[in-house]
């Protein structure tokens, strides 16, 4: 039913628009997250699900499209919390930021 699928499609607009955090900032919860060499936008979709940090994966790539960081995230070590909205997820995975500290 074509008004079903548009209506499917408004849903999924709202949540590509929706910038929202997986959790709220007084529940918010810091992870380590490893972005690999030679990474895909589904590589790094993936870590970040798996690390609680998104809610969903393919979501999360149209946001990557749409705002433009295609390709732009830098390989490396981060920390990240969970309270983090997408669009402060993928600014701080395009800065360099690497938590290893050289003592």
């Amino acid at each position: 039913d074509a008004q079903e699928s548009r209506g499917l499609g408004d849903v999924y607009k709202r949540q590509v628009f929706a910038e929202e955090a997986v959790a709220s900032a007084d529940n918010a919860v810091e992870v380590e997250v490893i972005i690999p060499r030679d990474y895909t936008t589904s590589q790094v979709a993936q870590i970040l699900k798996d690390n609680g940090l998104i809610n969903d994966i393919n979501v999360f790539k149209a946001q990557v499209i749409l705002a433009e960081y295609s390709k732009k995230f830098i390989p490396g070590t981060y920390k990240l919390n969970n309270a983090m909205k997408p669009s402060e997820i993928m600014s701080a995975l395009s800065t360099r930021q690497d938590t290893k500290s050289e003592d």
